[in-house]
C-alpha cells in the first residue's frame, strides 16, 4: 500500500483511493491496461498499408499523376494530333509501352525521359486509370 502522496497520475484510473484518504486500493475490476503501443503502430500501419494499396488500385494516385499526361495525350488520353492517343489501351499495353520508354527500349523524343521520373508502382497505377476511363 502506497501513501496517496507518492501515487503516480498515470495510475490514478486503476486506483481507488480509500475513505480516509491516506491509502490507495488496487480495484480488480478495473484491471484494464491501456494497449501496448506495438498494436496502436501495427494497427496505424495496417490501415495506412491498406488506405494506399485501395488508392493505387481505385485509381485516385493514377488520376493524380495522369493529369500529367493529359498535356500531350489529351483529356482523358483521348489525343486529336499526332502524339499517340491511351484511350482504347489496356492497362497491360501501357505499362509495357512506358516501361519500355523507361529503360530505354523504345525511341521518343521526350517520353523516355518523362517514363524515368516515375516508379514502376506508379507507371501501373497510371495505366489502370487510363484502361478504367473506357
Amino acid at each position: 500500500m502506497m501513501p496517496w502522496s507518492r501515487i503516480n497520475e498515470d495510475a490514478l484510473p486503476f486506483y481507488m483511493v480509500s475513505g480516509d484518504h491516506h491509502r490507495a486500493h488496487r480495484i480488480s475490476a478495473l484491471k484494464q491496461r491501456p494497449m501496448p503501443m506495438r498494436t496502436i503502430l501495427s494497427a496505424f500501419l495496417c490501415g495506412t498499408l491498406l488506405a494506399a494499396e485501395a488508392a493505387f488500385a481505385g485509381g485516385t494516385i493514377g488520376r493524380t499523376i495522369g493529369v500529367n499526361c493529359n498535356a500531350c495525350h489529351g483529356p482523358d488520353g483521348k489525343s486529336q494530333g499526332a502524339i499517340p492517343s491511351l484511350d482504347g489501351l489496356s492497362a497491360k499495353q501501357i505499362e509495357s509501352a512506358v516501361l519500355a520508354f523507361k529503360l530505354g527500349e523504345r525511341q521518343a523524343t521526350v517520353m523516355n525521359r518523362i517514363a524515368k521520373g516515375y516508379t514502376d508502382n506508379e507507371i501501373a497505377a497510371i495505366a489502370e486509370y487510363f484502361a478504367n476511363l473506357q
